[in-house]
C-alpha cells in the first residue's frame, strides 16, 4: 500500500510537472503570437525597409550603387522580425504588449503608423540638416585656428 502511494505521488508530480511545462509553452507561444501581432499592426516591419529605403538613397554614392543592390537584394525582413520577437517578449509582459497592440488598433494608433514613415523621414532631414550646420562650423573654426597657428 506505501509502495503504491508513493508511485501516486511520483504519478502525481510528473503529471504536475508535465501540466505546468505545456502552460509555459502555450504562454510563451501567446506572447510571441501576441509580439508579431504588435509588429504588424504597428508596420515596425514596413517601416524597417522604409528606412534602409532611405539609408539606401544616402548611402549608395558612398558605397556603391552595386554594392547597395546586393545587400538591399539579401535582406529579408522576415529574418529580422525573427530576431526582434524575442527582444519585444523580454521587454514587455503579456498585459503590456495586449496594450500595445490595442493602442496601435485605435483610431489614433492607426494614426500614429500612418504618419510614422513621414515623420522619420523628415526627422532625418532634419537632423541631416543639423549636422551640416554642425559640420560647418566645426570646420569653420578648425581653419580659423589653424590660421592663427600659422599652419
Amino acid at each position: 500500500m506505501v509502495k503504491s502511494v508513493g508511485v501516486i505521488g511520483t504519478f502525481a508530480v510528473c503529471v504536475g510537472f508535465l501540466i505546468a511545462r505545456q502552460d509555459a509553452f502555450d504562454a510563451a507561444k501567446k506572447k510571441e503570437a501576441t509580439v508579431r501581432a504588435v509588429i504588424v499592426a504597428c508596420k515596425a516591419d514596413k517601416l524597417g525597409e522604409q528606412m534602409l529605403d532611405q539609408m539606401g538613397t544616402l548611402l549608395k554614392d558612398s558605397v556603391g550603387s552595386a554594392f547597395w543592390k546586393k545587400f538591399r537584394d539579401k535582406v529579408r525582413t522576415q529574418e529580422l522580425v525573427d530576431m526582434i520577437v524575442p527582444i519585444y517578449a523580454r521587454h514587455f509582459t503579456q498585459e503590456e504588449l495586449e496594450q500595445l497592440l490595442a493602442l496601435y488598433q485605435s483610431p489614433i494608433g492607426k494614426r500614429m503608423v500612418e504618419e510614422q514613415p513621414l515623420l522619420v523621414r523628415e526627422s532625418m532631414e532634419a537632423g541631416a540638416e543639423w549636422g551640416r550646420k554642425l559640420a560647418e562650423e566645426a570646420m569653420k573654426e578648425c581653419e580659423e585656428e589653424e590660421k592663427k597657428d600659422g599652419k
